[in-house]
């Protein structure tokens, strides 16, 4: 549900949206690992949508790199 309605408040992918690009989002992704804390699970600050693209490249190799919720 959470994902849902993350997904319809902001369905474009917000790293190329950031890019000035225009590419509909199907993942949501948690800015910060919740690493198992359900109140940062769910806290729709938490949440940013993204492309399938951004989420299984950029944002893993940042969480590889260490430079995601260090």
């Amino acid at each position: 549900m959470a994902r849902a309605a993350q997904l319809a408040r902001v369905p474009l992918c917000e790293r190329h949206a950031a890019r000035g690009e225009v590419v509909p989002a199907s993942v949501v992704n948690h800015r910060r690992p919740h690493r198992g804390e359900w109140a940062l699970f769910i806290d729709p600050e938490n949440h940013e949508s993204v492309c399938k693209p951004c989420h299984d490249g950029e944002i893993q190799r940042e969480e590889r790199a260490g430079s995601i919720g260090a």
